[in-house]
């Protein structure tokens, strides 16, 4: 079943998890602090002397000693030891300047709010569709009207070219809504189709031979029948473009068959 249908707008607003309270706080004046580094002086190893050591054993000591005794070499000997340190500090000072601060007032904070959700049903004649196929001379586009979930819808006739204009634009179209079908030239109604609830009927437009438009209406055995006031050049390359009004409106069963209009016969 081919049919178009209007859609409805999904609008989602992102939730808030709020901003919590602050107690806020009071002004800070500008000032500068001063402290003091000190590093004591904890103590140092130090080598002490301990004395001179001659060697080798057995050496002498004489300038000159005798055949077979080595000559003494002093070798000065030292320990080292731990040196505790002295009362004295080695300090440095530090300054240390802050600007100004302001006082901040308290704040009551926002309190959360949850996602929404909403849906429009996006009124307005700002849907459209043109049918794939041209309509020639001879043939007649047909579609259903549903049998509820219906506001209004348009159907219009006109060139390739005239998608996306406005409604009133086109020089020939039928209205349908829940009062009745009408015709209408320019965007203005010069004729009644069909008085009464479309629910269920089926709507017809015809091009004849003769390159006349004529509108019709079909519900059961009721048959009504309009010619539209103004004709196409019978070379001109027709489409049908559909206008829906109202989400959730739509027509069903759209199609563009040979036929020309039987009077007082569906």
């Amino acid at each position: 079943m081919s049919y178009v249908q209007k859609k409805q707008i999904l609008t989602v607003i992102p939730g808030n998890p709020g901003t919590p309270a602050t107690a806020g706080s009071p002004a800070v004046p500008a000032r500068c602090v001063t402290e003091k580094n000190c590093s004591p002086d904890s103590g140092h190893w130090e080598y002490e002397y301990i004395g001179t050591k001659y060697v080798p054993d057995g050496c002498s000591m004489a300038e000159n000693p005798p055949a077979g005794t080595p000559k003494c070499t002093a070798v000065k000997q030292y320990a080292k030891v731990w040196v505790s340190g002295t009362s004295v500090e080695d300090c440095d000072y530090v300054t240390t300047c802050t600007p100004e601060r302001p006082a901040v007032p308290p704040s009551p904070g926002v309190p959360p709010t949850p996602t929404q959700i909403d849906y429009s049903n996006n009124r307005g004649w700002n849907t459209w569709s043109r049918s794939i196929y041209k309509l020639g001379l001879g043939q007649r586009f047909t579609c259903k009207i549903p049998d509820g979930g219906f506001e209004s819808c348009a159907l219009a006739v006109g060139l390739k070219s005239m998608l996306g204009h406005s409604l009133g634009s086109f020089k020939n179209s039928v209205i349908v809504d829940l009062g009745g079908v009408l015709a209408a030239d320019n965007g203005s109604v010069n004729s009644q189709v069909h008085l009464g609830s479309p629910l269920g009927g089926e709507v017809r437009i015809t091009r004849q031979e003769n390159g006349r438009l004529v509108y019709s209406f079909c519900k059961g055995s009721v048959v009504k029948v309009v010619e539209g006031a103004d004709n196409f050049s019978m070379l001109a390359e027709l489409y049908v473009f559909t206008y829906l009004r109202v989400a959730p409106d739509m027509v069903e069963d759209s199609d563009i068959t040979n036929g020309e209009v039987q009077y007082g016969a569906a």
